[in-house]
């Protein structure tokens, strides 16, 4: 497939309907003779000042109709496109320009390129016949250039075969009718722009063009002005003017409204979902290197705590890929996602060596590596942040959005929020850049006071930043950059917003002792000298518990009367989630990981990444001094190895009760479950009741072998033997289907296995869960 199927499609509609709109505009319209015809004449041109092989020239031009009407010439003349526009400034231009090396530089602005050349040498000829070339399916239609993480811009190549089939077969998922109308918005050297500009040609529909000088936030004004059906956008941009959408529904032809580029806000999902509207909502998925998207999902009106980016587009392969480079098949199950099928890239520009660490041959088929995280539940994929930005607080990932979604809730007056990890001053923290909605007013200490009560300390945002707006980079996407400069700016100019958490701390306690004892407290001031009893010492130490949020017993206090030195007892465990027990007995051993020491890291190993997960916050409710690793890594083999699957030793045999032996007879039982809801839960405590349960009950400590019982003397739950599930990313439909498979996985395997399982749930940062699944051959028999 290649673009010759976009100007025949053209051709034969300009003589089917020669004055049918194509093109809106602010500054007029254009049928589609019209349009035709200039574009043929440019394309004339461009042929007689070019050769008309595929070479490479590229676009710095400002009006966004020129834009739309060069990029098809130059398609038209076997052209590729290298879009340099106006929003990327003129030093990085002239670097990708020196990069790429384009024949020419087409231009209505700036001359100061090498080899530029006046889009007005293109508006006269004396042609305007269609041009007549062979045109193939592995032509560059465009370059567009990414720069990742590195900073470094690299052209992404795009072929014929690639970007075109992938916008022809979207029409199969996201319909595309005659009278349909797209909106062109986006920067031209943003991929997202391709998908604007030829969405509509395989339809024969109609083209809507922002002009240049309008913001994004004219956006709803052309929607309605112009009778706009189908837009894509970013969350960015949309999050600012999808209120004044919903609030004009009524008033829009508006069909599909598709967003991608950035993680799908949940709060998006929820307006969409509270309101009555005709038009339908997508979160689209894909990179550039694979031709925009590949995976497509659509809004359903029930609430969902995580939007998917849902199924593969035709003719597009997606897997999700473990650390040690095989696919992964089981769902619930993260991984890195890769691509292959039709629509790939050819490769970044001139870069061998670049091109072959992003592919992956498995299995004979090349596969394009994301570096995104991402997961399969219930047949939909899911986003699960990058694999070089994950947001991690105490070694534990943390997702901006559940924060965001927190903030939003529980502060009514915040319009819009996002949370970003920032450097400041030499240590990572988190950020909450956040808009106030119109006439309201609420402090940054009366936000994180709120939040306290919804989130784990560590995760409230210790920096939150009041803006007017959010900045948006060129490709309409928040600016990160910007950000970082305004955080670390601010913190500069406001000291006291950062205050030293130690500092909090000590005020909390000072007012704490003070309002308790009825004097001025300093650090040599003495708890029980200066008046305090019994009586005081019990409500001092239930104020901290609830104030700064740290339990502590008696003896501890007597045994640190002086402030000074009580005070810095708390500062040494106040960020950890586990509460202090002196007498808590904690070894990995215990739970069947064995930890390593190397080169002054300790190292625990697992088999899955969903094993990670809980690894990973048990980790964090553990202190210094309680085996507290460094990493945790995800190896199958050395997990199978080194960590303790089984426990082979036996104690004793002895025969099945007569209930037993009839249900098994007939192959009949059921099973039960009870389930134990927990507030702010200590996942090890969890699993150490557990185990002193399984240790009192024998027939949990049993299997049933050969129509007998078989009990093992050392059973304890070890770390491989437990569910864990996070709710916090999963549907109340998916939870409910886990939980259908783990009591039809204890009624199929009745023989030789344990007759129960435990899961673990996670519900939010605060809330937590554990269920019994016990078959009725042992429930019965308690």
């Amino acid at each position: 497939m290649n673009r010759k199927l976009i100007f025949d499609i053209l051709k034969k509609n300009a003589e089917k309907k020669p004055n049918k709109i194509l093109v809106y505009s602010k500054n007029g319209e254009q049928t589609y003779n019209q349009f035709l015809n200039e574009i043929n004449c440019m394309a004339s041109q461009i042929l007689k000042s070019f050769s008309k092989d595929n070479k490479i020239i590229a676009i710095r031009i400002n009006d966004n109709v020129q834009v739309t009407k060069l990029i098809f010439s130059l398609w038209l003349a076997g052209k590729t496109v290298l879009p340099l526009p106006k929003q990327i400034p003129f030093e990085k231009a002239i670097k990708i320009y020196s990069k790429i090396k384009p024949c020419a530089v087409i231009t209505d602005f700036e001359y100061s390129f090498p080899s530029a050349f006046s889009i007005d040498k293109l508006q006269y000829s004396d042609s305007n016949l269609m041009p007549n070339l062979k045109y193939r399916d592995d032509d560059v239609l465009v370059i567009l250039m990414t720069s990742g993480t590195t900073g470094d811009p690299k052209g992404c190549i795009l072929t014929d075969n690639a970007l075109i089939s992938r916008f022809f077969h979207l029409i199969d998922v996201i319909n595309f009718q005659e009278e349909d109308n797209y909106l062109f918005s986006a920067n031209y050297s943003f991929d997202a722009a391709y998908c604007q500009l030829l969405g509509w040609v395989f339809s024969g529909g109609s083209l809507t063009i922002l002009d240049e000088s309008d913001s994004f936030l004219k956006i709803p004004e052309y929607l309605e002005r112009y009778g706009v059906t189908h837009y894509l956008t970013s969350p960015s941009i949309l999050t600012r003017i999808f209120t004044t959408i919903i609030n004009n529904n009524k008033f829009l032809k508006l069909k599909h409204l598709l967003v991608g580029g950035e993680k799908f806000p949940l709060s998006i999902a929820d307006m969409y979902r509270q309101n009555e509207v005709n038009f339908d909502l997508w979160n689209v998925y894909g990179p550039t290197e694979d031709s925009v998207g590949v995976t497509a999902y659509k809004i359903i009106k029930e609430q969902l705590k995580e939007i998917p980016i849902g199924k593969p587009l035709p003719n597009v392969i997606v897997e999700i890929m473990d650390e040690n480079k095989n696919i992964i098949q089981k769902e619930n199950t993260i991984g890195e996602i890769i691509l292959a099928g039709e629509g790939l890239f050819s490769g970044y520009y001139k870069e061998p060596i670049l091109t072959k660490r992003k592919m992956i041959n498995i299995f004979g088929k090349e596969y394009y590596r994301t570096g995104d995280y991402g997961e399969k539940r219930s047949g939909n994929y899911y986003f699960c942040g990058r694999i070089d930005g994950q947001m991690k607080i105490h070694g534990v990932r943390v997702e901006a959005e559940e924060i965001e979604k927190n903030i939003l809730t529980h502060i009514n007056q915040v319009k819009n929020v996002v949370v970003k990890q920032i450097n400041v001053k030499g240590k990572d923290i988190l950020v909450a850049f956040y808009i106030i909605k119109t006439g309201l007013r609420v402090a940054p200490q009366e936000i994180q006071k709120k939040l306290i009560a919804h989130l784990e300390a560590t995760l409230v945002p210790k920096l939150f930043i009041k803006i007017e707006d959010f900045p948006i980079n060129k490709n309409g996407k928040i600016d990160n950059e910007k950000l970082e400069h305004l955080a670390v700016e601010y913190s500069e100019n406001n000291p006291k917003s950062l205050k030293n958490e130690d500092d909090k701390i000590e005020i909390k306690l000072k007012r704490i002792w003070g309002k308790i004892l009825k004097v001025k407290i300093t650090s040599d001031s003495h708890f029980f000298l200066l008046g305090g009893d019994s009586l005081d010492s019990v409500i001092m130490l239930s104020e901290v518990a609830d104030d700064i949020g740290y339990k502590i017993k008696l003896d501890q206090l007597y045994a640190r009367p002086i402030f000074g030195e009580f005070l810095e007892f708390i500062k040494k465990g106040i960020n950890e989630d586990l509460e202090k027990n002196d007498d808590f007995d904690f070894q990995w051993e215990k739970i069947g990981i064995n930890l390593f020491q190397k080169d002054d890291e300790k190292i625990i190993y697992c088999s899955t990444l969903n094993e990670l997960q809980l690894l990973e916050i048990l980790n964090n409710q553990l202190s210094d001094h309680m085996q507290k690793v460094d990493n945790i890594i995800v190896d199958g083999n050395k997990a199978e190895m080194f960590n303790q699957h089984q426990i082979s030793k036996f104690h004793k045999k002895f025969p099945l009760f007569s209930r037993q032996e009839f249900f098994l007879s007939k192959n009949f039982w059921g099973v039960n479950s009870v389930n134990i809801n927990l507030e702010k839960p200590n996942y090890w405590k969890i699993i150490l009741v557990w185990n002193a349960i399984i240790k009192e009950q024998q027939l949990l400590r049993c299997k049933i072998q050969q129509d007998q019982f078989v009990e093992n003397v050392d059973m304890r739950m070890i770390f491989c033997n437990y569910l864990f599930i996070d709710e916090m990313h999963q549907s109340g439909n998916e939870v409910a289907k886990i939980e259908r498979r783990i009591k039809k996985d204890i009624q199929n395997n009745a023989q030789n296995n344990l007759l129960y399982r435990i899961s673990i749930n996670r519900k939010s940062f605060k809330k937590g869960s554990t269920t019994l699944f016990i078959s009725h051959l042992i429930a019965d028999a308690f």
